[in-house]
């Protein structure tokens, strides 16, 4: 949608998302508020969205005076959506994170959680250049990255078992938002692929011509 409101929930969910787990983000209680404010400018972007949504799908005329079909609007919403509960799941990182400042976490766990946060944010990087471009490939690779992710993740709740509660707990959630902000990257990919592979091949909507500009 060739909106201000479609558009800034999509730039604001990526930033809200890029401060997942950097290894000190467990000592920067700045960072992690930062987050949490921006998870409430992406709740309302996103309402704007959805409000957007629901007058183009009840009026018709509305629809071709802006130009964007009702299925495209409806799309957009979708991914929307779900670009809002990722930055649930990175303000709960950013909870979390306040609960582990100052406790000593060994260095190969730390290690595999900066390995999981980076690819989880590259996945959701690709998921939304698939967006903007509708590149299918790009949307099938996010596919894979997720699994991937998954792997790294079971690794991580392995090694916090032997934790103490008070650390374990913390990294456990933490680690959960990491797989489910990759996992909800991936259903964006499925969104792109749904959408552009359903679509007539005519010159207003072929597959691969971008969505927003």
């Amino acid at each position: 949608m060739k909106t201000p409101s479609n558009g800034c929930t999509f730039s604001r969910g990526g930033a809200c998302s890029r401060t997942l787990w950097p290894r000190y983000g467990g000592h920067d209680a700045a960072l992690a508020g930062d987050v949490v404010a921006r998870d409430t400018e992406v709740d309302r972007l996103h309402w704007l969205v959805a409000r957007q949504n629901n007058l183009i799908a009840s009026d018709a005329t509305l629809a071709r005076r802006m130009d964007i079909p009702v299925a495209q609007a409806a799309y957009c919403f979708q991914v929307s959506r779900i670009i809002e509960r990722i930055a649930d799941h990175a303000t709960r990182v950013a909870h979390n994170a306040l609960l582990l400042i100052d406790r000593e976490i060994e260095t190969a766990t730390l290690d595999l959680m900066d390995e999981a946060s980076t690819l989880a944010l590259q996945i959701f990087s690709w998921s939304m250049e698939a967006f903007h471009t509708g590149d299918v490939e790009k949307a099938n690779a996010t596919l894979q990255r997720v699994r991937d992710l998954e792997e790294t993740t079971r690794d991580i709740v392995t090694r916090v078992l032997r934790f103490e509660a008070v650390t374990a707990i913390p990294i456990g959630q933490i680690t959960d938002s990491i797989r489910r902000i990759g996992e909800y990257s991936g259903d964006i990919g499925e969104c792109v692929i749904n959408y552009t592979v359903g679509r007539e091949p005519d010159g207003s909507s072929a597959p691969g011509d971008p969505f927003f500009g």
